[in-house]
């Protein structure tokens, strides 16, 4: 793009058209970013420069914020996820694993204004790489989401056998393509994984309880207590035994949980 003050007048009313991907294109008008333009929350200013990027093809990052002495944000920064020096971890150097910061200054920075609105004080529009074709942009995570429908059916197919390919795949036929849908396999694998955490089998509940008064009656120190739904299914489980009542009873600065199972 053109630097100047001619170009920043051209850009000034320029507007990008975001296609959706499938079978039929709809488009959405968004105004391309420029200095004063302002926003009625945080939120809105998020939402609109991340529906830029994925018009043009890069995906926005929240990369800095600073509070004010009251503790309220008053300066954010939202930079291309290219944002930052090219590095590799690996110390193997016939190993090294594709490179995805290139050092791209793209940003878009907003203040906080006195009646509670945003504006955006500064912006950079180049970029130094080369952007994603619309087929692409569906990988963005900010692009991705499993909606509440999807997610019951794949927990419901889960129950009953069928495993996470065949889970997705069905929803692949059912929307005439990869293409047509909002999440990827690794995000259907993802919620399985936590579902099948939180799922307890038949008669676990039970065990646990009898295990904990068995604890109790050894030493009536020990506490703990089960939070049951509606329906009489477990969702959370607490319990301090007693060497742990006692440690906190001098050394009560900290408490921390271990969530692990």
């Amino acid at each position: 793009m053109e630097c100047g003050d001619e170009a920043e007048t051209e850009r000034s009313n320029e507007e990008i058209d975001i296609e959706t991907t499938g079978n039929e294109t709809v488009t959405e008008r968004v105004k391309e970013p420029e200095i004063g333009l302002v926003f009625d929350s945080i939120d809105e200013l998020e939402k609109y420069y991340k529906s830029y990027g994925k018009g043009i093809g890069f995906e926005v990052c929240k990369r800095t914020s600073s509070k004010g002495d009251d503790g309220e944000l008053k300066y954010i920064t939202f930079t291309c996820s290219r944002f930052g020096k090219p590095s590799s971890k690996s110390r193997h150097a016939f190993k090294l694993r594709p490179v995805a910061k290139s050092d791209c200054k793209a940003k878009l920075n907003a203040n906080l204004l006195p009646d509670g609105k945003w504006l955006a004080s500064s912006i950079v529009l180049e970029h130094n790489h080369d952007l994603s074709t619309p087929s692409k942009r569906r990988f963005y995570k900010n692009s991705r989401e499993l909606p509440p429908h999807v997610k019951k059916r794949l927990a419901t197919n889960d129950i009953v056998g069928i495993r996470p390919k065949k889970n997705f795949n069905s929803f692949v036929v059912e929307a005439g393509g990869h293409e047509n849908i909002t999440f990827l396999e690794k995000d259907v694998r993802n919620f399985l994984d936590k579902v099948r955490r939180l799922r307890l089998g038949e008669g676990d509940a039970t065990a646990i309880q009898k295990y904990f008064l068995k604890m109790q009656v050894d030493n009536s120190n020990f506490s703990y207590l089960m939070d049951i739904n509606e329906e009489g299914r477990l969702r959370n489980v607490f319990w301090a035994d007693a060497r742990s009542r006692a440690a906190y009873e001098e050394f009560g600065d900290a408490v921390t949980f271990d969530t692990t199972y």
